[in-house]
């Protein structure tokens, strides 16, 4: 049985989840969950928006073609518009509570960790760098891990610039850049963020085997 000192009969539960992932003479330090209690984040200020115009488009679609009395077969169309647009307001935020109930963080060690039924990956702990976000008080956080070998890649603008004279065809527009980070791991909604943020400096702290603090 995983111990983690002053954990909840809840914590401990959820580190049984992530006992199997654990390499021999691996510590858990904290383990948490997505709170699910958090239900909006800054996209769902375009999404929910959006979805309303959807699914009053496909309501009125629905309604106009039972008032004319079209065919069973031809009003799928229609449902499946409505269905889309119940799931952008209201179902998405049903699954997003689903998947916070089965996802579980933890960091060890040596790694920080995430599992989600099958689902599970891990990423070094140390090095790379790491981006946090608190809540507005304070009272949950989110943390992005990027370990070392993200890049940075540019590409131009595809036909974004004005026209050009004579043609009409619009010019390549200035360079974009995105950062790709392959192994980037994000623990988002976590709540308590002071301990889990202390687990990390714990881990970050703690020097590998064969190696100390004094001067061979």
């Amino acid at each position: 049985m995983i111990g983690i000192p002053g954990a909840t009969n809840g914590s401990q539960t959820l580190a049984a989840r992530l006992q199997p992932y654990l390499r021999p003479g691996e510590e858990l330090l904290w383990c948490g969950r997505p709170d699910p209690a958090v239900f909006f984040n800054a996209t769902d200020v375009i999404a929910i928006p959006f979805g309303l115009v959807w699914l009053g488009i496909g309501v009125a679609i629905q309604q106009g073609a039972s008032a004319v009395g079209a065919p069973q077969l031809l009003l799928l169309p229609a449902d499946l518009f409505v269905a889309i647009g119940i799931y952008l307001v209201a179902g998405r935020f049903i699954r997003r509570w689903i998947t916070k109930r089965r996802t579980v963080y933890g960091i060890t060690s040596d790694r920080v960790l995430v599992q989600m039924g099958r689902y599970f990956r891990a990423s070094p702990v140390k090095g790379g760098s790491m981006a946090v976000r608190r809540g507005r008080r304070g009272r949950h956080g989110t943390v992005v891990f990027e370990p070392f070998g993200s890049y940075v890649v540019s590409q131009p603008g595809l036909m974004t610039g004005p026209p050009m004279a004579g043609t009409g065809v619009p010019t390549i527009g200035p360079l974009t850049s995105r950062r790709v980070a392959p192994g980037q791991i994000r623990f988002a909604d976590v709540a308590d963020p002071d301990a889990m943020l202390a687990a990390i400096d714990q881990a970050k702290s703690v020097l590998p085997a064969g190696q100390s603090l004094t001067a061979p």
